[in-house]
């Protein structure tokens, strides 16, 4: 394990859950690799989630379902921090793109619970950040798993999560009524908008300052909001309610939607056959 490049208050579980893995697994564990805030330099304590990447070389047996999730449980009682490990179990073959997705075969674990078997598929954004800063914490180096990503999935997957994601969420006033709300969806949509006009992926600290001073004046005081729930929560906040915060979020997220539809061409198909 690379323990130089991983923070020291996430480094014990991941050392646990490693070794626990190579013990309860042996002949088909291939991999874990770390991708997300950790390989971005930009962990943060109380907000990041630690992204984790299993290979293995077949499709998941029930009987070693349970143990892998016996093994959760044990992580899950001794840390604290086992609560924002986001992990997806996935095979070379699947990543590389020889072998398409198994229904119902590879574990998903996040926040803290068990969310049941997918077809091994991972995110874009995740494949393109384990290609180009990924940690390797067992098995083959990053360069050696062939894994097949390009630019334009990236965006895809940006466009998707515009469309079927972030266009529900922008209508629930309630959800933004939350402090981690406001920085997940302002910083969220402050780091497409960096990618979109970048060509890269970087923390959303850094997407929130950029886009300070990329964005209208108009949007800097929840940008700034954002930030300060992410980095400095003692401090006021700068709203006087937050109800006015909700609709400065939501305003702002419908915004972001828009400028990245009109900039870069990433209407629905049925809208611009319509």
């Amino acid at each position: 394990m690379m323990k130089e490049k991983v923070p020291c208050i996430v480094y014990p579980l991941l050392h646990d859950y490693a070794e626990g893995m190579k013990l309860e697994l042996p002949t088909i564990l291939t991999g874990i690799y770390l991708h997300g805030s950790i390989c971005l330099n930009e962990f943060h304590e109380r907000r990041s989630d630690v992204d984790l990447i299993t290979v293995v070389n077949r499709p998941i047996q029930p009987t070693e379902l349970e143990q892998i999730i016996r093994l959760h449980e044990r992580l899950k009682k001794k840390y604290e921090l086992y609560a924002r490990l986001e992990e997806q179990f996935t095979c070379e073959g699947i990543i590389s793109g020889s072998l398409l997705g198994i229904d119902g075969v590879f574990p998903r674990f996040a926040e803290g619970m068990f969310r049941g078997c997918t077809n091994g598929y991972i995110d874009s954004t995740a494949l393109w950040l384990l290609k180009k800063q990924g940690i390797a914490l067992y098995g083959k180096p990053i360069s050696e798993l062939n894994l097949k990503v390009s630019w334009q999935e990236v965006i895809d997957t940006m466009k998707f999560n515009l469309h079927t994601y972030w266009t529900g969420k922008v209508k629930d006033r309630g959800l933004y009524m939350h402090e981690e709300w406001i920085e997940f969806g302002v910083l969220t949509l402050c780091r497409i908008i960096y990618t979109l006009e970048h060509q890269s992926i970087v923390p959303k600290r850094q997407a929130g300052e950029f886009a300070l001073n990329f964005c209208s004046n108009e949007w800097n005081l929840i940008i700034a909001e954002a930030l300060r729930i992410r980095e400095a929560m003692h401090e006021e906040s700068f709203f006087a309610s937050v109800e006015a915060r909700a609709d400065a979020a939501q305003a702002f997220i419908r915004y972001g939607i828009s400028y990245c539809n009109n900039r870069y061409g990433l209407l629905r198909r049925e809208t611009s056959e319509s």
